[in-house]
């Protein structure tokens, strides 16, 4: 989920796909007393998620005509 970047000489996260929130980073640099080395937090702007297609149809379009539905069911609760 990490790597090191020797030119900066700094940790930076790799792949935060890996992440499942377990909080084990930021409980050891705690117990090695560094102070805001890790930060798990939300983000208000982003959202991710995955999308899992069986074949039938392309994750893109299984996204493009979930959010048709939701416009759709969203129009009716503003009526």
């Amino acid at each position: 989920m990490f790597s090191y970047n020797a030119l900066r000489q700094s940790v930076e996260i790799e792949n935060a796909d890996k992440c499942n929130l377990c909080q084990e980073c930021v409980k050891y640099v705690q117990e090695l007393k560094i102070e805001r080395a890790i930060r798990i937090d939300e983000t208000d702007n982003r959202f991710e998620f995955t999308v899992e297609a069986t074949g039938s149809l392309p994750p893109e379009e299984i996204v493009l005509k979930a959010f048709t539905a939701l416009r759709q069911k969203l129009m009716m609760l503003k009526e």
